[in-house]
């Protein structure tokens, strides 16, 4: 757990800045450009939690009954804190030589920290169509009528999309 913790807050904090596309975030197909990965797989992450997991892992298996030496015990001590450092560090290590597709995005675009809060960015066939607050039109399935706002409608067209959905 700790380590799946570590990788999400590095990548926001540090190599996304805070930078979530909601319009792909629920997004399962291939064409997702921001967080398809490699065949729906992000490697970086999942060698950066194989890292985190080994050192505490020999302490873990203490914990069960198994005979293992002093410092692997202490090490199973320290495994949430160590587990979250190691995924964190080895996460952003290999993202900084082999960054995902999202991070080179988010770093092409010039995104400071958050700024996706003010705009949605959208990628369509590879190109990157930009909405500010105020310049989009969503129109609500099913109810035949449109809500201007941001990209999602404005606050009253977000809960009329939601409560469209049943929700």
């Amino acid at each position: 757990m700790a380590s799946v913790v570590a990788i999400m807050t590095c990548d926001y904090f540090l190599l996304t800045r805070g930078n979530v596309f909601l319009s792909h975030a629920y997004d399962p197909s291939s064409s997702n450009r921001h967080y398809y990965y490699t065949r729906g797989w992000n490697i970086q992450a999942i060698i950066a939690y194989l890292c985190g997991v080994a050192l505490p892992f020999p302490g873990f298996v203490g914990t069960l009954g198994a005979s293992v030496s002093v410092p692997a015990q202490r090490l199973g001590n320290l495994g949430w804190m160590l587990s979250f450092t190691v995924s964190f560090v080895m996460y952003y290590g290999i993202c900084k030589v082999w960054p995902t597709q999202n991070q080179k995005m988010v770093k092409r675009m010039g995104l400071r920290f958050e700024e996706m809060a003010d705009r949605e960015v959208m990628v369509v066939a590879g190109e990157v169509e930009e909405y500010g607050m105020g310049d989009v039109e969503m129109s609500v399935e099913g109810e035949g009528r449109r809500e201007k706002g941001g990209a999602f409608g404005g606050e009253k067209g977000m809960r009329t999309a939601v409560n469209s959905s049943g929700m």
